[in-house]
């Protein structure tokens, strides 16, 4: 439940100190419960969501910096049939 209050509480449109407050410790109580329930289940990527307070801080809504439309649309030009040779058609 951690994990859904915590991702519903960075995409706001709008970022205040008391949201990114509650961003950082729905996460830290999210990481609690998979250190006691998936003891050795700890990956690089759930430190580095820490880091995601300093980038609101920093830039302010992620929505508006994170990179998941470009990796979306890498994901569908590398799906084009090019037989990897550029200029030709197919």
């Amino acid at each position: 439940m951690s994990l859904t209050c915590a991702s519903t509480v960075i995409t706001k449109h709008t970022l205040t100190r008391q949201h990114r407050d509650a961003f950082r410790d729905l996460w830290r109580r999210h990481l609690l419960g998979l250190k006691t329930h998936f003891p050795g289940f700890m990956l690089p990527s759930h430190h580095l969501a820490f880091h995601i307070y300093e980038g609101a801080e920093w830039f302010s809504v992620p929505r508006y910096w994170w990179a998941f439309p470009w990796e979306h649309l890498i994901g569908k030009l590398q799906k084009i049939p090019t037989n990897h040779i550029m200029g030709m058609q197919l």
